[in-house]
């Protein structure tokens, strides 16, 4: 999917596409913009190459990595708002949301 310029809206239909589609290639984050994380929550241990999305080698991966280098994930969030509270002292927040 490939919009242009400011006015370009989705469509409910293009999201949930672009969810979908990801979600069946095992990639349960994608990221809207900077800032903005989507998870679909799969009810099952997310693992790749059998290891889980969640350990301490993935923490440091996203720690240390520059944001525009990585992937969606929840660890990549939670690095860029620890990185502009203790860099800018700009609040952050994280609203999570669901069922």
């Amino acid at each position: 999917m490939n919009r242009s310029g400011p006015r370009s809206l989705l469509t409910e239909n293009e999201i949930t596409s672009v969810l979908s589609a990801r979600f069946l290639q095992g990639n349960p984050y994608t990221s809207i913009g900077s800032n903005v994380l989507i998870a679909i929550n799969p009810f099952v241990k997310l693992e790749k190459q059998g290891r889980s999305i969640y350990d301490d080698a993935v923490a440091s991966f996203y720690w240390n990595r520059a944001p525009h280098l990585t992937s969606p994930h929840i660890f990549k969030l939670a690095a860029a708002c620890l990185h502009n509270l203790s860099s800018f002292e700009n609040n952050q927040t994280i609203i999570i949301s669901g069922e």
